[in-house]
């Protein structure tokens, strides 16, 4: 082969290659093209759901404040650079549910449908309402009322790119914010505390006075009725507070609260038992290892954890109310709070609980 022919062999071999890498390099570029064109396109439909989910909180928090009264549509709503939402508000009426202590529940509804109420308490029960609206109601089998006006709401979001998202949520509960409540327990029907002690593993302290609490020797229980609270109602702020008026000789101590797991008898209950016919999976009593609050004990005077959210669970039923575990994770050794029980002193434990009831 002479020296031109293998030169066009070579030129040709390299036009090919180059060929092959061209479309391989278009194709690499094109896949590389959609996939970024699918991120980008899924990122677009991301915003117009969150710019949905800013028009249905728009709508529940633009009605809240109307203070019951009338109830209204979101206009559309732009935000720079990014988007538009609107909502549609439909009233419903109200609902009312009421449950009894065997656990019966009831409920009828007014606007365009059926209420519903249910009972829980020591037993179970369920109840229908007809009515010519929707309504929802539910009774706990404590005798909690519930009135609640209701709303649904249907948002729109939509971005600068065009991708559009809607969202609905029915039977939003409606509360009165502009007449917030306030209320605390203490001593009295549905209270009751205890403190467990591991060097009287068998012994029930219902009677005393105080509270002892001792790092890994002995824990407290605190329990408060909340029948008063309607349900459906939305908990802002509950606090507990007690006083501690001996410091026994640990020293200073974190003092972290806790959701009780398992039911509780204040005449009953020790290091080992829950009631005289159930024991503590753990003794000392059986909580959720997370802590609600935690506070520095450093001596005498009153400490507050905020229980806020284990509260709202217990007013709407979402969580049993089995009260909070007190328990010391410092060097603490016999330090001792008032109990529910020290009639003769003015601070005794208390809840504190600040609410917003369903609109009637």
């Amino acid at each position: 082969m002479n020296t031109r022919l293998q030169s066009g062999a070579i030129l040709l071999w390299i036009l090919m290659m180059l060929a092959v890498i061209g479309a391989l390099s278009f194709a690499m570029t094109r896949q590389t093209g959609m996939a970024a064109n699918t991120v980008e396109s899924n990122a677009d439909t991301a915003l117009a759901l969150y710019l949905a989910e800013a028009g249905l909180n728009h709508a529940r928090w633009q009605n809240e404040k109307s203070g019951c009264a009338a109830h209204g549509d979101v206009v559309l709503t732009t935000i720079p650079n990014l988007g538009t939402y609107r909502a549609v508000v439909t009233n419903n009426g109200n609902g009312n549910g009421n449950g009894d202590d065997n656990g019966n529940g009831n409920g009828n509804g007014n606007g365009k449908g059926n209420g519903n109420g249910n009972g829980n308490g020591n037993g179970n029960g369920n109840g229908n309402g007809n009515g010519s609206g929707n309504g929802n109601g539910n009774g706990n089998g404590k005798k909690k009322n519930n009135s609640g006006k209701t709303i649904d709401i249907q948002a729109v979001g939509t971005t600068v790119a065009g991708a559009s998202y809607t969202v609905s949520k029915n039977g939003v509960i409606m509360h009165d914010t502009t007449n917030p409540q306030r209320v605390q327990f203490g001593p009295g029907k549905g209270a009751g505390d205890i403190w467990l002690s591991a060097d009287f593993p068998a012994q029930t302290m219902s009677n005393a006075t105080y509270l002892e609490l001792s790092q890994n020797r002995s824990n407290a229980l605190l329990q408060f009725g909340l029948g008063s609270i309607p349900i459906n109602s939305r908990v802002t702020k509950a606090t507990l507070a007690a006083t501690e008026f001996f410091a026994g000789t640990g020293g200073a101590g974190q003092i972290s609260a806790h959701t009780v797991s398992t039911s509780w008898n204040a005449n009953e209950a020790s290091w080992k038992n829950a009631t005289n016919k159930q024991l503590w999976a753990i003794a000392g009593g059986d909580y959720d290892s997370a802590n609600l609050a935690v506070v520095n004990s450093t001596g005498s005077g009153v400490y507050n954890w905020d229980i806020t959210q284990v509260v709202d669970g217990w007013v709407n039923n979402a969580l049993p109310n089995y009260g909070v575990l007190l328990k010391p994770d410092g060097p603490l050794s016999g330090a001792r709070f008032n109990s529910l029980e020290n009639s003769n002193s003015p601070s005794t434990p208390v809840l504190t609980v600040e609410y917003m009831a369903p609109c009637p």
